[in-house]
């Protein structure tokens, strides 16, 4: 998004991109995530949602990226959704390995406050 995104080959989970929110207010939020799709793309690409770097895990998803995210649509992207979790504290970190299938696209995350 934005023209910056980096990406992995297929491996054993060792190539970790993490985006690490911090300063927000307690909450529910949507976890949304773009990526440009191609066809030697990760099917299996897993995403971690969790209330911190080292915290508990509050839930992940599978998503295949030789799709085109199509969930939502925001600044002309469009994005996937990758659930709604709440956070009491003041962050949410969302981790995405290179434990896949194909090439996995780690581009942009995008966060949507949904109620206190």
């Amino acid at each position: 998004f934005g023209g910056n995104l980096v990406f992995a080959a297929a491996g054993n989970g060792s190539a970790i991109a993490r985006w690490n929110f911090s300063g927000i207010a307690p909450g529910q939020y949507r976890v949304s995530a773009t990526w440009h799709a191609h066809s030697n793309r990760a099917t299996n690409a897993n995403y971690v949602i969790k209330t911190s770097i080292s915290g508990p895990t509050l839930g992940s998803i599978t998503v295949n990226q030789q799709s085109t995210p199509s969930d939502i649509s925001d600044s002309g992207v469009g994005w996937k959704n990758l659930g709604n979790f709440t956070t009491s504290g003041n962050g949410l970190v969302i981790e995405l390995n290179n434990s896949a299938n194909g090439y996995v696209i780690a581009d942009a995350v995008r966060l949507e406050r949904l109620s206190p």
